[in-house]
């Protein structure tokens, strides 16, 4: 047993630097060491700048197509039917070219109301011009009676706002599985009626398919019984950023290897913290399984966004406020400005 314990993976380390302090090898390849270590990660910074260069050159040149979707009167679908579509969504946005992987690029899909005096309210969706005939197909399969037709871009000059979660992404936003009694989209669209000739509302979602490896870790901290929720806040110190930092910029090089072997279904190396079994309370385990259901899904890298091209702009922001209440699950997650 003695024998096992010396081959710990933290006894092998304590090994090593008591040999490097005894032959006084630090001394004589320490300048070298440094030197090394700081050309590799002023490397790999200058690779990381190049791939956003890239992304953002590649997100100009995207060409998009308009498709205004005109739904049935009546509707059965359910919410699970539409979590499957939004599952097909980020499969076809995850379809990217070696070029897309080893830069980075992932083309966004954009889910838009918009609403004018002249042609009421209108459901739209922006995808890339490539993808527009299968995304199109997509949604016919989902609805067979949706009516799908390409239209022309409204975008005039307003006011912008953006919405974010008011927690941890891992939280979830309540679940709307009674649609038949409950329209949360009609909360919203209530606020975008009475305009004037020439105003605009216009409610964005920008959606672009991620592989989380902070939904990878919480995974992992789920299955092995840790403390979700303390987990959730790491790392906390000034230390633990920046190991977790270090760690990520020379695990790119790793990342690019195994990027190109597996299509693109690979994440970068998780960090994650040494996890002791934890006793839940059973509001806490409420929550960790919410959280589980949520990071155990396909995920989007969510932007939200109000263009309003009105005389009251503060009237109706408070109004768009106040209908994505209906989204918040209180005192965990909710969508603020």
């Amino acid at each position: 047993m003695e024998n096992l314990h010396q081959f710990e993976a933290r006894n092998l380390f304590n090994n090593l630097l008591s040999w490097i302090h005894s032959n006084n090898l630090w001394g004589h390849y320490g300048g070298l060491v440094l030197s090394l270590l700081g050309s590799g990660l002023v490397f790999i910074l200058f690779i990381l700048l190049l791939r956003k260069l890239a992304c953002l050159r590649l997100s100009l040149k995207e060409r998009y197509t308009l498709l205004e979707l005109t739904p049935p009167v009546i509707t059965e679908k359910q919410s699970y039917t539409t979590q499957q579509l939004f599952s097909l969504i980020h499969a076809l946005g995850s379809q990217r070219t070696l070029l897309y992987r080893l830069i980075g690029y992932t083309p966004s899909v954009s889910l838009e109301i918009v609403s004018t005096k002249e042609q009421g309210i209108r459901y739209l969706v922006s995808v890339p011009s490539r993808e527009a005939n299968t995304f199109k197909k997509s949604l016919l399969s989902y609805m067979p009676q949706l009516s799908v037709k390409t239209a022309e871009d409204y975008t005039q000059s307003g006011k912008v706002f953006e919405f974010k979660l008011s927690h941890h992404f891992a939280f979830p936003l309540k679940r709307q599985d009674e649609l038949a009694k409950h329209d949360p989209i009609a909360y919203i669209t209530g606020m975008m009626t009475k305009l004037a000739t020439d105003e605009l509302v216009s409610f964005q979602m920008v959606l672009a398919p991620i592989k989380s490896r902070e939904a990878k870790r919480l995974s992992n901290v789920i299955l092995y019984n840790g403390d979700v929720i303390k987990s959730l806040e790491y790392p906390s110190s000034i230390l633990g950023i920046l190991g977790k930092v270090l760690f990520e910029v020379y695990s790119i090089p790793f990342w690019v290897i195994s990027t190109l072997v597996s299509n693109g279904n690979s994440t970068t190396p998780v960090v994650t913290p040494k996890q002791t079994t934890h006793e839940k309370t059973t509001y806490e385990q409420d929550v960790v399984n919410a959280i589980n259901s949520k990071v155990d899904q396909p995920l989007f890298e969510v932007n939200i966004r109000l263009l309003l091209n009105v005389k009251e702009i503060s009237e109706r922001m408070r109004g768009f406020i106040s209908s994505l209440a209906t989204f918040a699950t209180h005192g965990r997650q909710s969508i603020i400005p």
